[in-house]
């Protein structure tokens, strides 16, 4: 099985696998963390959205 670089795959608790593509993040980056910060800022009711780049998609 070939390893793509920005390509994962999660579950957030719900039982449904969710499938991801980004290439262009920082070493180091934990996902887990900032997808349990999303999770749980949602539950809060406090959840929102940044994007941070050059403007381009």
């Amino acid at each position: 099985q070939k390893r793509i670089k920005g390509r994962g795959y999660c579950d957030v608790g719900t039982s449904v696998i969710s499938e991801f593509y980004t290439p262009l993040v920082p070493k180091g980056h934990d996902f887990l963390q900032t997808i349990g910060s999303l999770a749980q800022a949602r539950q809060d009711g406090t959840a929102t959205c940044e994007a941070k780049g050059d403007g381009t998609d």
